[in-house]
């Protein structure tokens, strides 16, 4: 009988260390898969940033344009100035003024 109690402890050590080892495995698991959803959060993250980023350079070539064309508008406009006061005072000239 005695025999038998020690084969019985035995097997509940081996048992023990069984389940223990599962469990720990089983946590390592589970932390390395929270481990990876949190790293791609993460990721994403970076992508979003990235295509953000893409999105404002595009803006940006668009506000250089409008900057050009506004500044060809605005040469043009002053030529215009220019030019009518040349006339204006042509005609102030011509009658006398």
């Amino acid at each position: 009988m005695n025999t038998n109690s020690k084969i019985t402890k035995i097997r509940t050590t081996d048992e023990a260390i069984s389940h223990a080892t599962e469990r720990l495995v089983f946590e390592i698991s589970d932390l390395g898969t929270k481990r990876e959803d949190a790293l791609s959060v993460f990721r994403q993250t970076a992508t979003d940033l990235d295509n953000i980023n893409c999105e404002l350079r595009g803006k940006i070539s668009y506000l250089d344009k409008l900057d050009a064309f506004i500044e060809a508008q605005r040469s043009t406009t002053a030529r215009m100035i220019e030019d009518n006061d040349s006339v204006r005072k042509a005609i102030l000239s011509i009658i006398g003024e």
